[in-house]
């Protein structure tokens, strides 16, 4: 406790040392965990269907209405509206057979009614705007102005409002399905001059699992790199401490003091360094993953989640770093000439 109260700059240097590499390490493996989260909020228990079928812009009212019946599908609609001057869509949904879910902002999920609108929660945060206000939006290109309740507030990938087909009916809004969920996988749907295109939702989530192979490698990387930083900064440092304390710990050796004993004093002191530096560190790495995925709410809206086994590895892993080094210098202690050293004291 002395050297470090007597040595604060090289300390401080070593806080940040450990303090830098916990939030790389928290935050690296906290983004993980938060993609995994959403990923399995959204696509696992928000999206149920299977298959996507978009309509041709042709498509009759009838024919529109055989398709989703014979598939079991739920329709939807998409109409650009604006509110106050930012353009967002509007979707509208025809939702029988519950193959669409909307998560929400307080955790579970929403099941639509048709007495109000629910916004995503970057617009209602843009728009200050909380569940039983009334907002007006215009669809883009005409002077038409609707008002409407909002019922609450969900998450989304995109920036929306959402309302049933009812409620768009009750204020007679203009719509036109375009598209129609089902649980039927695409290679049972038949090809129909009403049907422009099917998306199958797998192909969406094979797609993210080639993101995530980068995301994972990139990761690694970063917690790679995190550690490298913690071993050379460390390092470079218990180099410096033990230069300067060199003398000191001859005296120790002189007066009977084993290595072990001196090398222990030495581990114990950087424990104690990274203990403070951890416990800075995890706050910090959660802060610092937070402020980015708020950064990235123009593409998802994506909480932070770090899971108990990422902190518990966080802190492993730096802890490791710490002692690794710890033994690195420790070692040292066997190479000090008592003699030498001493009479460079003289």
């Amino acid at each position: 406790m002395r050297d470090i109260m007597r040595h604060k700059s090289r300390t401080a240097m070593s806080l940040v040392g450990i303090i830098g590499c916990t939030i790389l390490v928290v935050g690296s493996l906290g983004m993980r965990d938060t993609m995994a989260e959403f990923l399995s909020m959204y696509y696992d228990g928000a999206l149920r269907y299977s298959s996507r079928i978009y309509f041709s812009e042709d498509a009759t009212a009838e024919q529109r209405d055989k398709i989703s019946e014979e598939y079991g599908g739920d329709r939807s609609a998409t109409v650009g509206v604006q509110i106050e001057d930012k353009t967002v869509s509007l979707d509208i949904y025809g939702l029988k057979n519950n193959t669409v879910r909307f998560p929400s902002d307080k955790g579970g999920y929403t099941d639509l009614k048709d007495n109000g609108a629910y916004i995503c929660e970057r617009l209602a945060e843009e728009f200050e705007l909380d569940t039983g206000d009334t907002f007006v939006l215009s669809p883009y290109g005409t002077d038409k102005k609707y008002t409407l309740k909002l019922n609450g507030i969900i998450r989304s990938t995109s920036e929306c409002v959402v309302i049933t087909e009812e409620y768009a009916d009750t204020l007679n809004i203009d719509y036109t399905p375009d598209s129609v969920y089902t649980k039927t996988v695409k290679k049972n749907i038949r090809s129909d001059a009403a049907i422009k295109t099917v998306q199958s939702k797998q192909a969406i989530m094979d797609s993210f699992d080639s993101f995530l192979e980068i995301m994972n490698s990139m990761i690694f990387v970063l917690v790679g790199g995190a550690l490298v930083l913690g071993i050379v900064v460390l390092y470079n440092l218990g180099v410096m401490s033990y230069t300067e304390r060199y003398r000191e710990m001859a005296t120790l050796k002189v007066v009977g003091f084993k290595d072990g004993k001196i090398g222990r004093l030495l581990i114990g002191q950087n424990m104690l360094l990274s203990l403070l530096g951890i416990i800075a560190g995890l706050p910090l790495g959660a802060f610092t993953l937070d402020y980015l995925l708020k950064k990235m709410a123009s593409e998802y809206e994506m909480r932070m989640y770090i899971g108990p086994v990422t902190y518990i590895v966080s802190i492993a892993l730096t802890f490791g770093v710490s002692l690794l080094v710890s033994l690195m210098v420790a070692r040292k202690n066997k190479k000090i000439d008592m003699v030498e050293a001493l009479k460079g004291a003289e």
